[in-house]
């Protein structure tokens, strides 16, 4: 779990990505985001969220393009906007 320090205020979040490297040149991701909210007043679960992302990336000689796709699985990744 990683921890941001902004403002005075800490908060609980993650980060997880499965990198697959195809050839030197391509590779695709499996990527999961969340936050938990501040560490001293953990959010409900209903408040929580959670979101998970697809990515292809190609590495070029003079251009690296990253892509990807990727969906909120909790209503309140919606409400963050």
């Amino acid at each position: 779990m990683l921890t941001e320090v902004n403002r005075n205020k800490s908060r609980a979040r993650e980060a997880v990505q499965v990198t697959c490297n195809f050839s030197p040149k391509w590779a695709g991701s499996s990527e999961e985001y969340a936050d938990y909210g501040p560490l001293r007043q953990i959010y409900s679960a209903h408040d929580r969220w959670h979101q998970v992302w697809a990515g292809l990336n190609h590495g070029g000689k003079y251009v690296n393009i990253e892509t990807g796709i990727g969906f909120g699985l909790t209503a309140a990744f919606d409400r963050r906007r």
